[in-house]
Parts: C-alpha cells; sequence; structure tokens
C-alpha cells in the first residue's frame, strides 16, 4: 500500500521532470555565453523599458524577488556572468516585477510557489531525518510524506506557470524590440533560455539548485 501511495505521489514530479527536461533544463544546460554581463544587459533592459526605479543588487548566493519594494537581488557570481542561463533567470524574475504592478495577486501566488518548492521539500527531510533518529516514524511513512510534497509542490508550480511564461514573454518582446546583444545568434540562444526558464522551474527549486549547480 505504501508503495502505491510512493508512486502515486511521484508521479507530477517525473511528468513535471520530463516536461522540465524536454522544453527547460535541455537549453539551460547547454552553457550558452552572451558577449555581455547579466548586469549590462539588465541595465540595458530596464533603461529600455523607463523603469529605472527598480533595484538591482548583486549579493550573496540566493536570488530574492520583492516586487512590494521593487527590488530584485541576485546572486553576486550573476553580476559578471556571461552564461544565457544565469542571463534569462535574471530577465524573467525581472519580469516577474514589472508585472505585479497590474497583477500583484497572480504574481504574488506564483511565488509562493517558488518559495514552496524550496521549502516544502526540504522541510520534510528535515522532519523524517529527526524522527527516524528518534525512532518516531517509521521509514516508508517518511518516504511516503516526501513524495507527496514532491508530487504537490509540482502540480502546484504547473498551476502557476502561465504567469511566469507571461513574464518570459514581456521580457522576450523587449529584447526582440532593443536589440541588447550585438550578433543574432546571441539574442537568439537568450531568448531561447528566457523562454526555457518557466519550464524549467516545473523542478521545485530544491532540486533544480542540483541539477543546475548553481
Amino acid at each position: 500500500m505504501w508503495r502505491l501511495l510512493i508512486l502515486a505521489s511521484l508521479i507530477p514530479f517525473i511528468i513535471g521532470g520530463v516536461f522540465a527536461n524536454i522544453f527547460g533544463l535541455r537549453i539551460l544546460l547547454n552553457e550558452q555565453k552572451v558577449s555581455a554581463s547579466v548586469r549590462e544587459i539588465l541595465k540595458k533592459l530596464s533603461c529600455d523599458l523607463g523603469r529605472k526605479d527598480v533595484i538591482i543588487t548583486f549579493s550573496g548566493k540566493r536570488g530574492a524577488i520583492h516586487p512590494q519594494k521593487k527590488t530584485l537581488q541576485l546572486p553576486a557570481h550573476y553580476e559578471e556572468s556571461q552564461l544565457a542561463s544565469h542571463h534569462a533567470r535574471a530577465i524573467v524574475n525581472l519580469g516577474l516585477i514589472l508585472l505585479h504592478e497590474n497583477h500583484s495577486g497572480p504574481i504574488g501566488w506564483r511565488l509562493k510557489m517558488l518559495k514552496l518548492g524550496h521549502t516544502a521539500p526540504l522541510f520534510i527531510i528535515l522532519i523524517i531525518s529527526f524522527s527516524c533518529l528518534l525512532g518516531k516514524l517509521p521509514l516508508i511513512i517518511g518516504i511516503c510524506l516526501l513524495a507527496f510534497s514532491l508530487g504537490l509542490s509540482t502540480v502546484m508550480l504547473w498551476l502557476s506557470m502561465s504567469v511566469e511564461k507571461e513574464a518570459a514573454h514581456l521580457m522576450v518582446s523587449r529584447i526582440e524590440k532593443s536589440r541588447p546583444l550585438p550578433r543574432l545568434t546571441e539574442e537568439e540562444a537568450l531568448v531561447s533560455s528566457v523562454q526555457a526558464v518557466p519550464w524549467a522551474r516545473l523542478i521545485p527549486g530544491t532540486f533544480l539548485k542540483l541539477v543546475l549547480k548553481d
């Protein structure tokens, strides 16, 4: 019975992983590079959009999105990075902040689902670890809980993905209009990476970070 529950709970996670790999990770893991840094591209796009009011900082190892404060915090190693995958995630996050002004409800929901994907599996793993050490919880039940948290996170990420796809579409249209890169091949690599981000984020953030080694 427990094995059946584990398998049923993991089905959304497995399906999400397949789609994330086909439409997202396959592109982001190519390690394509462009001739400008993340800082330079974000500055160009912000100026072109007339949105110098959005504060973009680079610090620490993890990023954060604060749409109410119009603040985008990115990992320090993103600042001078030329990897298209780093550009894409930063650009999509900027798009989420810009869309928040007119669509605060859906954007807020998406950000909560992304946070759920980061925290829920880790929280369950900690509970399982302590409970098993203390002998309070059978291992099979702990694995079932972890499988359920992964399945639930994936379902919620899937349901809210359209919001992030809209943010990606907004930024792609701006990239195509402003032409921030000198070569067409670079622009195509950047656009495909931006479009891949919402699909890649079907994988809960805890595991996505491990897959992208970022």
